[in-house]
């Protein structure tokens, strides 16, 4: 699936894919970001979104990471000028302030394009969160597993995530919730092991998962 099949069927997205390109000039980056776009776009299909959640999930796979790599004196400008209201937590675990500032870039920045629930899965993206949309969860896997991703780990998952999705008689929900965990125990392992702390919207997620399905 090309950038053109996402953009011949959502026309009325050019700006935005043209806001993002300009907006991202790391070009990983940018791949990333439509990577992530085409693998929401196929997911979609397979748990069998309406055509109007499927270009929610592809507007928010698109801003999912427009404020990727700014610095934290650029996150504090950032809060201070859309009230975003980072807590202590969020500095301690950097990789989340992206998540949180995009989620309000994408509310006030690009109000044509979004809505609460996009705004919510942009968020939810990298730590996951409590009782997450269909749209929050595919985007939160689609962003760990797409292609371009180059961690062994993170392609050891898309192929267990796929494999699973297509057992006769798979439980796709079960599937999609079992991935969230396998992720979120991954990234934990990893935080530790470097030394830093585990988000606790990482840990209420999970709580959250095991206690409901």
């Amino acid at each position: 699936m090309t950038d053109n099949i996402i953009f011949d069927k959502y026309p009325s997205l050019e700006p935005l894919k043209d806001e993002i390109s300009r907006r991202i000039s790391d070009s990983y980056r940018l791949a990333h970001t439509f990577s992530v776009a085409r693998e929401c776009l196929a997911l979609a299909d397979i748990f069998a979104l309406s055509e109007y959640e499927k270009k929610q999930i592809v507007v928010a796979s698109l801003l999912h990471d427009i404020a990727k790599g700014l610095s934290s004196d650029e996150f504090k400008a950032l809060d201070k000028k859309y009230s975003i209201g980072f807590t202590n937590d969020d500095f301690l675990s950097p990789a989340v302030l992206h998540a949180r500032a995009g989620a309000k870039i994408a509310e006030l920045e690009f109000a044509d394009y979004t809505d609460r629930e996009i705004c919510k899965a942009i968020e939810a993206h990298t730590t996951g969160g409590e009782n997450m949309s269909l749209i929050a969860k595919l985007l939160f896997i689609a962003d760990y597993i797409e292609p371009t991703r180059k961690w062994e780990i993170c392609k050891k998952t898309r192929e267990s995530f796929y494999r699973d999705l297509n057992q006769v008689g798979a439980d796709t929900c079960g599937v999609l919730d079992s991935t969230i965990i396998k992720i979120l125990d991954q990234t934990a392992r990893h935080l530790e092991e470097s030394g830093r702390p585990v988000h606790p919207d990482s840990v209420k997620c999970k709580d959250f998962i095991l206690k409901n399905y």
